[in-house]
């Protein structure tokens, strides 16, 4: 098997819930580069699934990854520290907790259209457009996003 998954959930630690739409990529333990992204799903839960084909040289003995999180404004929110050697075949848990702090501009925005009160006055700017909302609810985590749309 010549494919590495990272999985885990990300959980808000006020009242300990999963927390959707956020994005988590995999990325090189030391200096940079993305190797593979998803969203959470409604969950908090995610799969990135990275093909030794797709990055032959992260799978050399040695090289280690972790997860950063994003926010809906892409700003990251959290880059876990500890970092785990890439093994094909391999699975890695990582999960994290959050603090209401880094979750506030997330969550001060409504997931999903349906969620607007559209008989207020004052409208809140959704933080996705309607492309980014079929995504969210058509993928499965581990689905590869490409919102360049």
């Amino acid at each position: 098997m010549s494919t590495f998954t990272i999985s885990g959930q990300i959980k808000n630690r006020q009242g300990n819930k999963g927390v959707p739409a956020l994005t988590v990529e995999a990325v090189a333990h030391r200096g940079k580069g993305v190797f593979g992204k998803t969203l959470t799903a409604r969950d908090g839960s995610y799969i990135i699934n990275i093909d030794k084909k797709d990055h032959p040289a992260l799978f050399k003995s040695g090289k280690s990854i972790c997860i950063q999180i994003r926010d809906r404004d892409n700003q990251v929110i959290r880059r876990l520290k500890k970092g785990r050697e890439v093994k094909a075949g391999a699975t890695v848990i990582f999960n994290s907790s959050l603090d209401h702090g880094a979750l506030k501009n997330h969550l001060l925005r409504p997931l999903f259209f349906e969620d607007l009160d559209l008989s207020s006055n004052l409208r809140p700017m959704p933080r996705i457009n309607r492309s980014q909302e079929a995504l969210a609810r058509i993928s499965r985590p581990g689905d590869l996003i490409d919102d360049r749309f």
